[in-house]
């Protein structure tokens, strides 16, 4: 969508072929960085939300039992549903002239003068040895535990990997995993006291299980279908949105894309590595100076 957004705004004819229809339901951590909210205001799509993300202004993580760390998000981050993101920017992509095509999915082949870009999402390889499973639900209002939801982000250690819990528009709380696939949702669940009282009152909303954080390289990818942004880092709804702008500005006016060597891509692996790993989570978790470094890293990194 916003390839699609700025190649209209810059004069391109664009047809969006997307395999389901709006509201789309999709897995996501739904905090939206400071950098991937000027993108969304950039791209003319804050103008088509119905409700205003709450500010994140908290960010609290915990290592493990008895070891907890809080610190500011300064500027500050956004709680954003992904149905709402998507659904605004569908919105703006049509109000530009754009052709959006809803349950379709591009079978044929690329016509002269056509260029297709793919965007299609994560393929999933249940067959691979190591694959992840990610899960999606929400939290009503009245069922929010106080502490919880408003301006905070919590980030809490589960079986096989974590867990990111934040508001979003319509005040509900999202609840988002992502763990190794052998583990079963409600066993991870199961796993954090809290997420066990709360267990039934979380609506499911979506899951997939089987995917892996490799990079799969190949002509015109952009978003998932290149490369899996591990939730933990908070910066993957930004890193798409500016990757489909940067698709655009190459395709439109020649510009070249910004080499992506993977190094960025590597350091969230290791941060990932490190969250899923009780050992070396801990070991983080103790260090004396962890809330300066964590606060100087969003602001270096996401502000």
């Amino acid at each position: 969508m916003a390839c699609g957004i700025r190649l209209r705004e810059l004069g391109w004819n664009v047809s969006i072929h997307e395999r389901r229809t709006y509201p789309l339901r999709k897995v996501c951590g739904e905090f939206l960085s400071p950098s991937g909210w000027r993108r969304l205001e950039n791209l003319g799509a804050c103008g088509h939300l119905v409700d205003r993300p709450p500010a994140i202004v908290r960010a609290r993580f915990e290592f493990g039992p008895g070891s907890m760390v809080e610190f500011p998000l300064d500027p500050a981050a956004r709680g954003l549903s992904r149905e709402a993101m998507d659904s605004a920017l569908a919105s703006r992509f049509r109000e530009l002239g754009g052709e959006l095509f809803e349950g379709s999915e591009w079978t044929e082949s690329v016509g002269p003068g056509e260029i297709f870009v793919d965007a299609r999402g994560r393929p999933v390889e249940a067959g691979a040895a190591e694959t992840w499973r990610a899960w999606k639900g929400y939290v009503d209002p009245p069922d929010i535990p106080a502490g919880l939801g408003g301006d905070l982000l919590a980030m809490l250690p589960v079986a096989g990997g974590y867990c990111g819990m934040s508001a979003v528009e319509d005040g509900r709380l999202g609840v988002c995993f992502v763990s190794r696939r052998s583990m079963a949702p409600h066993a991870i669940l199961d796993s954090h006291p809290l997420l066990s009282r709360l267990s039934d009152r979380i609506h499911p909303h979506a899951a997939i299980s089987g995917f892996r954080f490799r990079a799969l390289h190949g002509p015109g990818r952009i978003g998932d279908r290149l490369r899996v942004w591990p939730p933990l880092v908070g910066d993957g709804m930004s890193r798409a949105l500016g990757a489909g702008i940067a698709q655009a500005e190459h395709l439109a006016l020649g510009l070249p894309i910004p080499v992506d060597d993977g190094r960025d891509h590597a350091l969230a692996m290791v941060l990932h590595a490190a969250m899923c790993s009780p050992v070396l989570r801990r070991a983080v978790g103790w260090l004396p100076w962890r809330r300066r470094l964590l606060a100087q890293a969003y602001r270096m990194t996401r502000g």
